[in-house]
């Protein structure tokens, strides 16, 4: 398979079987680490539900999305930041979340 492409500013690795397992705009790379962070985190909690994390899970593939774009869409990441603030509130994973939080308050004024 193919392994590493980079150019533009972007990397994008490409697993086995054509499966793309990370796309990611350098600019945001810091950003992308931390919603992948998250990601896990979110994944290994016992409180929330399955349908509850399948939620989470999306509103944070849609934020690594529009960071491996040269032009994030701001609104999409505004309505993405809105559906996962109450994550911010479970204390087992506050630190992530804020810190996630934060940073696309600052990065993008949003």
């Amino acid at each position: 398979g193919i392994g590493d492409i980079t150019g533009s500013g972007n990397n994008i690795i490409i697993g086995n079987q054509n499966t793309i397992t990370n796309i990611t705009n350098a600019q945001y790379a810091e950003g992308h680490k931390m919603t992948e962070e998250l990601r896990r985190r979110v994944n290994a909690l016992g409180e929330l539900s399955d349908e509850q994390k399948i939620s989470i899970q999306s509103d944070l593939e849609t934020i690594k999305s529009q960071l491996a774009k040269q032009q994030p869409d701001t609104g999409i990441l505004q309505k993405a930041k809105e559906n996962i603030a109450f994550l911010a509130d479970i204390t087992a994973i506050v630190a992530p979340a804020m810190a996630l939080l934060t940073w696309l308050s600052t990065q993008f004024h949003i």
